[in-house]
């Protein structure tokens, strides 16, 4: 199989690891290109670590965080997430650095996207679902729809300053809990997950990678729950230990039924089933505190 071009844009520095970390860990371990860009570094939406310090009073606070500015709260969130990266095996990570208070659909956020796509020529694109959270309300699908508008222009015409020639993306894959909040827009639009990736060879460098994100406080306890709550969830309905789920935007066209070899050899007894869906490895990964000063 030829060597796939990956390209993942999402909104904030969890993403990219908590919805498909351990499929891109798969996809770097095979040796394809896969590129992480997230539009918002998290700088004010996920920093508890610099928020909680900053709340309390001096003699109680951890200057060292309490005192950092928005310049330098980026420059750590950034280290964090590139040594999150390394985690999955993953050395590629951009950085678009867009305001992550107030982040509405515009025109240079969809430019930078469009720029990227035709820099990069990725043959799979990964973002959020457009109508996740009724397509309202959160950053997430805000970026989805930057994300596919920037994927048009860089496919579908001439930019008025562009000098690279458009490309064509071949699937757009969407991640996340589409209907993570309850609210009544969230009801709106109902997941139709089509494809199951297992993770369950990688679910202990998943984790060590959300462990990277401690400023957001995704580490330890979280990270760990995080797996066997969600990843373990949507094995269970897959009959694997841990799993993750995509929607492609684009029907797949097949020339035969497609069935993967795996599939064909598992046991499908239920002794063997039950084993399958009883396996533990996520919540005894080794914590190692780390911390992300220059």
């Amino acid at each position: 199989m030829k060597k796939l071009k990956i390209l993942m844009i999402c909104a904030h520095p969890g993403d990219a690891f908590d919805d498909s970390g351990g499929t891109l860990c798969h996809h770097a371990m095979r040796g394809d290109e896969v590129t992480v860009c997230l539009m918002t570094s998290g700088t004010r939406s996920h920093a508890a670590l610099f928020t909680d310090e900053k709340r309390k009073s001096k003699g109680e606070r951890n200057e060292a965080f309490a005192g950092m500015d928005g310049a330098a709260i980026t420059g750590y969130k950034e280290r964090e997430i590139i040594a999150a990266g390394k985690e999955l095996g993953i050395t590629d990570v951009r950085f678009f650095e867009e305001e992550d208070d107030l982040l509405l659909i515009n025109e240079v956020a969809i430019k930078k996207v469009a720029d990227l796509i035709r820099e990069l020529k990725p043959d799979i694109l990964i973002t959020h679902h457009p109508m996740q959270d009724g397509g309202l309300l959160t950053t997430h699908p805000i970026v989805g729809q930057i994300v596919l508008l920037g994927n048009e222009a860089a496919g579908a015409r001439w930019t008025r300053d562009e000098k690279v020639p458009p490309h064509q993306v071949k699937q757009v894959f969407f991640v996340g809990a589409l209907n993570g909040k309850p609210w009544s827009l969230s009801q709106s639009f109902i997941a139709q997950w089509r494809v199951y990736v297992d993770i369950t060879d990688v679910v202990d460098r998943k984790v060590k990678a959300l462990d990277c994100l401690a400023s957001q406080r995704y580490d330890g306890d979280y990270a760990r729950k995080r797996a066997e709550a969600c990843d373990g969830y949507w094995g269970t309905r897959m009959d694997i230990p841990y799993g993750e789920t995509f929607i492609p935007m684009l029907p797949e066209v097949h020339e035969f039924l497609p069935i993967m070899d795996s599939t064909l050899e598992t046991n499908t007894g239920w002794t063997a089933r039950i084993g399958r869906l009883s396996e533990f490895k996520a919540h005894m990964v080794p914590y190692k505190k780390r911390e992300f000063f220059e």
